[in-house]
C-alpha cells in the first residue's frame, strides 16, 4: 500500500536512518508485537512503502531502494527479527542491519557460547542443511531456518555461498512459509527439507511443503521444485507430487533428485505400518514422476519414520544415508545411519550397515550435488534441549565439512582438507601433557597401544572425557558415555565454543555433541601412555 508523503510516520516512535549504498533492496522480517496490527513503513522524500503486520508469526516486508540514498524507517507495534541490505539477482552478500531495540542484539557482540569455526544462523533457528549443492564455482548450503526465535518454527530457507567450505556469506531468505500458515497460529509447517541437482548448467531445487496441527499428530506434506540459472534467483514453485499412495505414510519429506542413466530418481523419507521406509519416485523429465513403491524398509521396528535421505555411489558402491526418528519417546530420539550396497529394479540391497555418527546430535546429513568427490554437511541438533539463549545469537549449528570413502566395508567420514587451511600449528606433546585452552584441533597419535585418560572440558554438570583402554574407547559427556570396541591409533578432537566432534581411527569412528553450559572450562589434561604425541592446532574464526 503507499501513502501520500506527509501523512505517514509521524505517529510512530522509532525510527531509524540508513543508506542503502551499493544495495538496491531491502528485507525486513517481522510480526505484530500486540495484538493489534503494527506498522513498518520506509520512505525518502516522496518514495514511500508501507506493510501492515496483523499476526503473531514473522512475515518478510522486501522493498526496491535507489542505490546511495538514505531512508527513514519507522516502525510502531511491530516485532523486528531480522534485516538487511541486498542487491537482486547478485551473487554478493548481504548487510545485516540491526532494527532491534538494545545494543545486545547487534552482530558485534560476542555471545561466549556462540560457535566460531562452525556455522550458525545469523539469528534465530537453524536445523537441516539443505539443497547442498557445488554451482558455478561456489558451494551452496541452504538450510531450515526460524529467523523469530531461537526455537523451532515456520521453516524459511536461508542460504550462504563458500569458495572454500569454510567461510560463509549470507545471502536473501530464499523460501517462506505458505501465506495460509502465518494467518493461522493452529498449524505449523512450511519450506521443510529437500535437496539440489545440478543439470544443464541449471540449479534444481527440491523440497517439502508441510502442514500440520501444533499437537504434530496429522500433517499433510507434498513436494516441490523451483531451478535457477545463476543460483540466486529462483523461478516459482510447482508441485510435482501430492498424492501419495495408501501404503505410504502422511509423513512424506524431504527428497533427494539424481540422474541415474537415462532417467531421474527421486527418494522420499516415509513410514509405512511395518515401519521407516525410503519410497522412489522416477521421472524421464523432471516434472511428471511416477511412484515405483518403496526403495528401502528399515527392518529396526525401534525407528519410527525416515527422514533426510542422502545417495552417492563410492567406489562402485551406491552409499545410502538416512536420518531416523525412533519410536520410544524415553529414547534417544536420532539415529543417522549408513549402507553400502547396490540396488536394480527400484529396490535397494544392503551389504554393510552402521551408524555415521556415534553421538546422536548429528542428524539430517546431506551430500553436495556437482561435485566429483563425496562431501557431507549435517545439522548439529539440541537433543537435550540444553540451548541457553542469552548466551547465543541463534540456536543450531552445522557439522564440519566432511569426505567420505569406504575402507574395509566401513564407511568413513572425516573433515576435508580445506579446514588444514584455517589452522595454525600451536604446540606439540610427547607424553601427558595440559593445554590451558583447548579450542580448536587435537590430534593424537599413537605408536604404542595406550591407555589413560584425557579430558577436555569441563562444567558445572560434569566433564567431557575420552578413557582408552586394550581395544576400547569410552567416551564421556557429563553422565552419558559411549563405548566403541577398536584399536585406538589416531584420535582428532575439534572443540568449540559449545560442540565437539571426535574422529577415531581417522574417521573409522565420529561422535558429534553440543556441549552448552554456562561456565565451560576448556583447559585439557591428558594423560596417555605410552606412545602418545599429540600437536594442537588454532582454528580462525572463519
Amino acid at each position: 500500500m503507499e501513502i501520500p508523503s506527509g501523512e505517514i510516520s509521524d505517529f510512530m516512535k522509532n525510527k531509524t536512518y540508513i543508506n542503502s549504498g551499493a544495495y538496491d533492496c531491502i528485507t525486513i522480517i517481522a510480526s505484530a508485537a500486540q495484538e493489534i496490527p503494527g506498522v513498518i513503513c520506509i520512505r525518502s522524500g516522496n518514495f514511500v512503502k508501507d506493510k501492515q503486520f496483523r499476526y503473531s508469526k514473522c512475515e518478510l516486508f522486501t522493498v526496491d531502494l535507489q542505490k546511495e540514498k538514505t531512508f527513514q524507517i519507522s516502525m510502531q507495534d511491530v516485532k523486528v527479527c531480522y534485516c538487511y541490505l541486498f542487491k537482486r539477482g547478485s551473487s554478493a552478500p548481504i548487510q545485516q542491519i540491526n532494527l532491534k531495540d538494545g545494543a545486545e542484539d547487534t552482530p558485534s557482540v560476542v555471545y561466549k557460547n556462540q560457535n566460531v569455526f562452525h556455522y550458525s544462523a545469523p539469528t534465530g533457528w537453524l536445523n537441516d542443511p539443505v539443497g547442498l549443492c557445488f554451482y558455478h564455482g561456489l558451494y551452496h548450503m541452504f538450510y531450515q531456518f526460524n529467523p523469530a526465535s531461537q526455537k523451532w518454527g515456520d521453516a524459511h530457507w536461508g542460504h550462504v555461498t563458500s569458495r572454500d567450505l569454510l567461510h560463509w556469506r549470507e545471502h536473501p531468505v530464499v523460501f517462506c512459509p505458505q501465506p495460509e500458515l502465518i494467518s493461522t497460529p493452529l498449524v505449523r509447517g512450511g519450506a521443510f527439507s529437500g535437496t539440489a541437482l545440478v543439470e544443464q548448467e541449471r540449479l534444481h531445487l527440491f523440497f517439502t511443503r508441510h502442514v500440520g496441527d501444533l499437537q504434530k499428530k496429522h500433517c499433510m506434506e507434498y513436494t516441490v521444485t523451483a531451478d535457477s540459472v545463476d543460483g540466486f534467483s529462483f523461478s516459482e514453485e510447482r508441485t510435482i507430487v501430492k498424492d501419495l499412495p495408501s501404503e505410504l505414510g502422511e509423513n512424506f519429506r524431504d527428497p533427494k533428485v539424481w540422474r541415474e542413466g537415462d532417467e531421474w530418481l527421486m527418494l522420499t523419507g516415509t513410514e509405512t505400518p511395518e515401519g521407516a521406509a525410503i519410497a522412489i519416485h522416477r521421472s524421464k523429465d523432471l516434472t511428471t514422476w511416477e511412484y515405483r513403491g518403496i526403495f528401502y524398509r528399515e527392518k529396526e521396528r525401534g525407528y519410527l519414520r525416515a527422514e533426510c535421505p542422502s545417495i552417492i555411489k563410492i567406489s562402485g558402491k551406491y552409499v545410502l544415508i538416512v536420518g531416523y526418528h525412533n519410536r520410544e519417546k524415553e529414547k534417544i530420539r536420532r539415529d543417522t545411519v549408513y549402507y553400502i550396497g547396490s540396488f536394480e529394479n527400484y529396490r535397494f540391497h544392503v551389504e554393510h550397515k552402521g551408524l555415521l555418527d556415534y553421538g546422536k546430535d548429528f542428524y539430517a546429513a546431506q551430500i553436495f550435488a556437482g561435485l566429483e568427490r563425496a562431501v557431507l554437511i549435517a545439522w548439529v541438533n539440541d537433543r537435550h534441549e540444553y540451548h541457553i539463549e542469552k548466551l547465543c545469537r541463534s540456536n543450531g549449528a552445522m557439522s564440519l565439512p566432511r569426505k567420505l570413502w569406504i575402507e574395509e566395508e566401513r564407511l568413513y567420514s572425516y573433515p576435508t582438507e580445506e579446514l588444514v587451511l584455517a589452522e595454525t600449528k600451536e604446540a606439540c606433546f610427547t607424553g601427558p601433557f595440559t593445554l590451558k585452552d583447548g579450542r580448536g584441533h587435537l590430534h593424537f597419535d599413537f605408536t604404542e597401544e595406550p591407555s589413560g585418560t584425557a579430558v577436555f572440558a569441563g562444567s558445572e554438570s560434569g566433564r567431557v572425557s575420552v578413557t582408552v583402554s586394550k581395544n576400547r574407547i569410552q567416551i564421556t559427556m557429563d553422565d552419558e558415555t559411549c563405548g566403541l570396541e577398536t584399536d585406538l591409533q589416531e584420535l582428532d578432537v575439534y572443540l568449540d565454543n559449545s560442540l565437539l566432534e571426535i574422529f577415531i581411527n581417522h574417521g573409522m569412528y565420529a561422535f558429534t555433541r553440543r556441549y552448552e553450559r554456562y561456565e565451560t572450562n576448556y583447559e585439557v589434561n591428558a594423560a596417555f601412555e605410552p606412545g602418545c604425541r599429540a600437536a594442537f592446532y588454532k582454528i580462525e574464526p572463519l
